[in-house]
């Protein structure tokens, strides 16, 4: 493929050549140089063509050596019996890529030598422990056991530690009068804290609207009930007024029939009246006292003028001495028919 491609940028400069040359020989006639170098330009194009197809013709020959092969592979039967004792992996066309391990001991107690503190420093600067018992885990790719393992290894350290820092009177622990800043701010632990207030208040709400809803679905059963219960007496009663009634109307009532009257009349509830004697409505004491403070209500204009009664309580005539006296009141009905008698 490059010797392709370098053919044809040989080519394309070759045919650049031409056309110059041909718009010199238009205008003069072409030197002796540019001749020879046209020339030997033209042989260069044939020898790379020439290997070119030499190389064609190598590829050719190998592909067709690589197909016999092939052919005469497909060609040659293996019986089952060569086969039995193989066992074949199911990933067994899958090429495994090993990772190539390198243990470069010279450099690594090199890195060691110039990391190491000297033989003379104390714990306290360097504050590193070695472990007095081995690091053994029965299976090394179960991750719970190997991570248990560290932390146990790490629980020893810490105790070595602690006893060598007490044996060089370095302290430890916090003392009780230490002061330190927090790493977040006042004002965004005051976020936090209303953002928990927020959250326990949304709880609470919800769960006393879940209560609300909860006694108002049990308030509609037991109103339900009361209802169902109040019109189950009603039908009851009803159904004995109508007995009753068609037995008054059998002439069937006995004494009986009288007492049970007077037990259903007794059971049910009167309903108290509200107004007096008079069939008028009773205002309350509130309302008494002040009609007795300022008077009653009602109509004022005309209190003063004439009605029927007061007409008819007047007399009209004038008092004199003597005169003619009126005829006598012509006696009722009743007295008439019995003066007839």
């Amino acid at each position: 493929m490059a010797d392709k491609q370098k053919l044809s940028k040989k080519s394309s400069k070759v045919q650049a050549k031409s056309q110059e040359r041909d718009a010199k020989k238009k205008s003069a006639k072409p030197s002796e140089n540019e001749e020879k170098s046209l020339k030997q330009d033209i042989e260069n194009l044939k020898n790379s063509s020439e290997a070119t197809k030499s190389e064609d013709a190598a590829q050719k020959s190998t592909e067709e050596e690589i197909e016999e092969q092939i052919s005469s592979d497909d060609e040659d039967e293996i019986e089952l019996s060569d086969l039995e004792g193989l066992e074949l992996e199911e990933d067994a066309d899958i090429i495994r890529k090993r990772k190539l391990a390198i243990n470069n001991t010279a450099a690594l107690e090199a890195a060691v030598k110039r990391v190491e503190y000297p033989s003379n420093t104390t714990f306290v600067e360097r504050m590193s422990v070695t472990s007095a018992e081995p690091v053994v885990v029965e299976d090394v790719e179960d991750d719970l056991k190997r991570e248990l393992a560290f932390y146990k290894q790490g629980l020893d350290a810490v105790k070595i530690a602690f006893e060598k820092l007490r044996k060089a009177n370095v302290p430890i622990t916090r003392p009780s009068d230490y002061f330190a800043e927090m790493l977040k701010t006042d004002e965004h632990m005051e976020k936090i804290r209303q953002e928990l207030i927020k959250e326990a208040t949304a709880k609470k709400l919800s769960q006393e609207a879940k209560k609300q809803r909860e006694l108002k679905k049990f308030g509609k059963q037991v109103q339900f009930a009361k209802q169902e219960e109040r019109a189950k007496q009603k039908r009851e009663t009803m159904e004995k007024i109508n007995a009753l009634k068609r037995k008054h109307t059998g002439n069937e009532l006995t004494t009986e029939d009288d007492f049970d009257v007077a037990l259903e009349e007794a059971s049910v509830p009167k309903k108290e009246n509200k107004t007096g004697a008079r069939g008028k409505h009773t205002p309350n004491l509130k309302r008494q006292r002040k009609n007795e403070k300022f008077g009653h209500g009602g109509r004022k204009h005309r209190t003063k003028s004439n009605t029927l009664d007061s007409l008819a309580a007047t007399e009209f005539g004038r008092k004199g001495k003597g005169g003619v006296k009126g005829k006598p009141n012509r006696p009722g009905k009743a007295r008439r028919a019995k003066a007839r008698r």
